[in-house]
């Protein structure tokens, strides 16, 4: 079972995604905003964050920024899930193999097998 946060100021998707998490056998954190996101990051150490662009006192962007420039969470993987399939530029300039980009309104069809193919120890990641 892994441990994932989620960071997504809107709560019908969080709760979407609380509820397949919790039949796919995880464990999950949730953050409305970016500063709460960092803030779980530090003190839960995660085995993934779902993150959302759009979010209230630090945009998801800026939080991959920061995942990345810190050594004990550069490696953590991260799965960009917006509404805001205009920033994939921005996604691609700072996304490593440890990232993913999908946009909303992908269900969780999509969703759940990118978690589990990030959370496979058998499968190198790489970016969707």
């Amino acid at each position: 079972m892994a441990k994932i946060l989620i960071a997504d100021d809107e709560q019908a998707i969080a709760r979407l995604i609380q509820i397949n998490l919790r039949r796919s056998g995880h464990e999950f954190l949730t953050a409305s905003d970016g500063r709460e996101a960092l803030a779980l990051i530090e003190t839960e150490r995660p085995d993934l964050v779902i993150l959302d662009v759009n979010m209230p006192y630090m945009d998801g962007f800026a939080v991959l920024q920061t995942i990345r420039s810190r050594p004990d969470t550069c490696e953590l993987p991260v799965i960009i899930f917006t509404a805001r399939a205009h920033d994939m530029d921005n996604f691609q300039d700072m996304a490593t193999q440890k990232d993913a980009y999908l946009p909303k309104p992908a269900g969780m069809n999509e969703l759940l097998p990118l978690i589990e193919k990030f959370l496979s120890p058998e499968e190198p990641n790489a970016s969707a």
